[in-house]
């Protein structure tokens, strides 16, 4: 048997979490603070993206792997209606 190895930006993990979990796509966010990992993972795995500045400093250009949100804090997020409607909307 051949060993798997597994990590960002491979998209397995998440998609193994949202079964597990019995999680919608719709009804899920990739939230991180790396372009290359966090952001480039939740592309691969087909979810939409947010992407933290407050995280890691900055080194990668969001444009490489473009977010579909930008925020400065997790606290932007606290009031996730607008939000979800915004990510529904992109889905559709």
């Amino acid at each position: 048997m051949k060993p798997l190895i597994v990590g960002k930006p491979e998209p397995h993990m998440i998609e193994t979490a949202l079964s597990r979990l019995g999680t919608a796509r719709n009804a899920t966010l990739m939230i991180g603070d790396q372009i290359q990992t966090d952001i480039q993972a939740g592309k691969r795995a087909k979810l939409p993206t947010v992407l933290v500045t407050t995280g890691v400093p900055p080194r990668e250009d969001p444009s490489l792997v473009p977010p579909d949100f930008i925020v400065s804090s997790l606290a932007e997020i606290e009031v996730p209606a607008a939000l979800v409607e915004r990510i529904r909307q992109r889905s559709s």
